[in-house]
């Protein structure tokens, strides 16, 4: 069995961190002002996965994902940056930037890699197991 490397495992570290620390500035933020930063963390999720789904379709769907990427981007900054929280959100934004380079690296998976790789098995077979007598 081969061993990760050790830039490999800091990276795991990192992501692990940026995640910690995602949750502490967004409970800090949502102590202060818990309405609009609420609003702003769940546009913000929005906002990956559109970009997510951006990612993985072509023509019409990827364009609409992206636009609605972008939306679910400006919504929140207008609406923190109308509150004084726009440092706390764009902090939120990197850390998680972070995390998601981080986890990339520490996986060791690119586009290359997934494409040559075998593909992935259901983790559930929902047809019945067959009796061997």
């Amino acid at each position: 069995m081969q061993s990760v490397s050790p830039t490999r495992r800091l990276s795991a570290i990192v992501a692990l961190v940026a995640v910690v620390a995602v949750l502490a500035v967004a409970v800090v933020g949502l102590l202060q002002r818990p309405l609009a930063l609420l609003v702003a963390l769940a546009c913000l999720g929005v906002a990956i996965a559109a970009a997510a789904y951006a990612l993985t379709r072509t023509g019409a769907r990827r364009l609409l994902a992206a636009v609605v990427a972008v939306l679910a981007l400006a919504a929140p900054l207008a609406l923190v940056a109308a509150y004084d929280r726009l440092l706390q959100l764009l902090l939120l934004i990197a850390l998680v930037a972070a995390a998601a380079a981080a986890t990339r690296h520490a996986l060791g998976r690119d586009l290359k890699s997934l494409k040559s790789g075998p593909p992935l098995a259901p983790a559930w077979d929902p047809r019945p197991a067959r009796s061997c007598s």
